[in-house]
């Protein structure tokens, strides 16, 4: 079950776009060498654990896992949403300690990278993000 909380920009958010907190999972493969293109991703057979998205906009995400990646890192990340699956590069730009233990979880701030699956993924989490808007303007009406 996805739980979906709709949360805008600005209140003193730095953030230009809109977030949904949610509980989407997704598979994230590390990139090897950030020069490397996105054909890379199905020509080789790379490692990838799966992942949650606490939140999503049209920029970037926020995750949580177990594994500890580093800050810079690129990766690709799967996530199915609305029935779509939607397949992006993105640079984790922040890490930090979730949890009691410090070494029991990590949260990640992703941003979105321009590649060549960005066009069609964020098309694809923009139309998400703008139906289940939608769906929350009419329950408030």
């Amino acid at each position: 079950m996805t739980r979906l909380t709709l949360r805008g920009a600005g209140d003193g958010d730095k953030r230009r776009f809109t977030r949904l907190d949610s509980e989407l999972k997704a598979e994230l493969t590390i990139v090897p060498d950030p020069q490397d293109e996105d054909y890379v991703l199905s020509e080789k057979n790379l490692m990838s654990s799966v992942v949650t998205v606490t939140n999503l906009s049209a920029t970037g995400l926020h995750f949580v896992s177990l594994v500890k990646y580093d800050p810079h890192q690129h990766v690709w990340l799967s996530i199915d949403v609305a029935g779509k699956n939607a397949v992006i590069r993105a640079k984790i730009v922040r890490r930090v300690s979730v949890g009691a233990d410090e070494r029991s979880a990590f949260g990640y701030g992703v941003q979105f990278l321009k590649s060549d699956l960005a066009a069609t993924a964020v098309a694809t989490i923009i139309e998400y993000l703008q139906s289940v808007i939608q769906k929350s303007v009419r329950k408030a009406a």
